[in-house]
């Protein structure tokens, strides 16, 4: 199977912090969320759904399983695809495990998986073909390790530009990965990357896990699994809008990406938020993939609120 293993090394572009004061204005955009449908992968044969990722030209889910609990029915290094319907649609043999599956994402931009391996600090890009069939021979594979600790809990790419931004949990922080687009072989555009970092500014000491880049307002999301609340920011870090998950049925959340809506009516702009959930909480260990609505209303005077900013 050909992949390419790409370097994170040194590439110490600058360290930048979000600017502001003591604090950073966040918006309450609660009534704004509601949970649209939850898809079931145990007709994969993934109970616990950690992995996910999603390829726009053919409108596939990628997904990894969570063996940390207990065994599923694929192993944990067998990447399965999954179209609206719930149906496996082709999987993919994967060169080795990564030992946390939240740390893969699909880079539209050039039609590749990214895998991240942190115990060895390694970024993999496998180039996929349409359906999801590796494509052929993409040179010699390189490898690195990475520079410094990093708690890496999600991956997400901007597909119009395949800046890769990797969320930085340890320190709270986002790595962004900028490729040289001067070079117009992605595998080498990626490896000549540029690299910076930036401060989840206005958050607070909270614990977060999962990362997804919203292509229709250019934002990320982060998801603090603890407190049940999803963050809206800016590239750069800046606090923009704060969700309360509290009253949906989400019990550990993974990995999280958008995706066009599920529902046929539908505009086919419309894009929704995806959430692997394993679904393990002590009791159930059955999860789901839940797709959440984000469409936001207009902001109401008031409704705002001041967050301190511990960074």
């Amino acid at each position: 199977l050909p992949i390419s293993v790409l370097v994170l090394l040194g590439f110490f572009a600058f360290v930048s912090v979000s600017p502001g004061g003591s604090g950073t204005l966040l918006h309450d955009r609660t009534p704004s969320l509601e949970q649209a449908r939850a898809l079931h992968t145990g007709g994969l044969g993934i109970r616990r759904p950690a992995g996910l990722g999603f390829s726009p030209s053919d409108g596939h889910f990628l997904i990894l399983a969570d063996h940390t609990s207990a065994p599923e029915a694929v192993d944990a290094g067998t990447l399965v695809l999954m179209n609206f319907l719930e149906e496996p649609v082709g999987s993919l043999s994967l060169p080795e495990v990564i030992p946390d599956p939240i740390n893969m994402t699909f880079d539209a931009s050039a039609g590749r998986l990214l895998l991240l391996d942190t115990a060895h600090g390694r970024l993999m890009a496998i180039p996929l073909e349409p359906g999801g069939d590796p494509v052929g021979a993409a040179g010699a594979p390189y490898e690195t390790l990475l520079t410094g600790p990093i708690a890496a809990r999600g991956m997400t790419v901007d597909p119009a530009t395949g800046d890769l931004y990797i969320l930085d949990a340890l320190a709270r922080r986002l790595v962004r990965i900028e490729p040289n687009l001067q070079w117009s072989e992605p595998l080498v555009a990626l490896r000549r990357a540029r690299i910076s970092y930036r401060h989840l500014s206005g958050l607070g000491p909270v614990d977060l896990r999962g990362i997804a880049f919203d292509p229709t307002g250019g934002h990320l999301f982060v998801m603090s699994p603890s407190r049940r609340m999803l963050y809206e920011t800016t590239v750069r870090g800046e606090a923009l809008a704060s969700y309360d998950l509290a009253t949906l049925a989400l019990r550990d959340t993974q990995a999280m990406v958008f995706a066009p809506s599920s529902d046929a009516t539908d505009d086919a702009a419309v894009t929704n938020l995806f959430i692997a959930d394993t679904g393990s909480d002590g009791v159930q260990t059955h999860g789901h993939i839940f797709e959440l609505s984000l469409t936001q209303p207009a902001l109401v005077p008031g409704a705002a609120t001041l967050v301190p900013s511990f960074l």
